[in-house]
């Protein structure tokens, strides 16, 4: 072992032989000090239990250009971007910017996944009760239909909104037929 004094902190540092010669950090203020080769062996005083962490070996800088001609050819390789004119009345067409998508009042539509519906006002199979009752939406992206609570197709809702209005429909004929023939006996 090497005992070693850490020029920076001032710590007393037991080295192993094996890093004599080389560059390690001191584990304490992580300065690099180079390691004395010592020819007789020194008896430790001081057993210490830190260990130090040897130094890696740096890469290589990169290599310089040596030509102007290469330096030259190397800038005028790399794409320039142009600054945008300021000057409002460039007649050039532009790209719209794309509007920002916001989380709608509606769920998101099942078919495209576009956050934007308006309320369906009327349908054939409900009128103006059916589409309100239902929470019907129309995607302002694809034009679906859809629950828009939910986020899914109404086809079972209505399916069973329209079932229970001819159910009742037939119950209320029914009853009707049925009393008018009690009246005429």
């Amino acid at each position: 072992m090497v005992k070693v004094r850490c020029p920076s902190c001032s710590k007393t540092l037991n080295v192993p032989d094996k890093y004599a010669g080389k560059r390690v950090k001191c584990p304490a203020c992580q300065e690099t000090l180079t390691i004395p080769v010592v020819l007789e062996e020194v008896v430790a005083e001081e057993d210490f239990a830190e260990e130090v962490v040897p130094v890696k070996p740096r890469r290589p800088a990169p290599r310089v250009a040596d030509d102007e001609e290469e330096e030259e050819e190397r800038v005028a390789q790399k794409p320039v971007r142009r600054a945008r004119p300021v000057d409002d009345e460039d007649d050039r067409p532009r790209r719209k910017k794309r509007r920002k998508i916001t989380r709608g009042e509606w769920a998101d539509c099942p078919n495209c996944g576009y956050s934007d519906a308006t309320r369906v006002r009327f349908a054939w199979w409900g009128g103006f009760v059916g589409p309100l009752f239902i929470n019907t939406v129309r995607c302002r992206e694809c034009d679906t239909n859809y629950n828009g609570i939910h986020g899914d197709y109404n086809t079972v809702r209505i399916l069973i909104y329209v079932l229970v209005g001819l159910g009742f429909t037939v119950v209320v004929s029914v009853g009707a037929a049925v009393a008018a023939l009690s009246v005429l006996k």
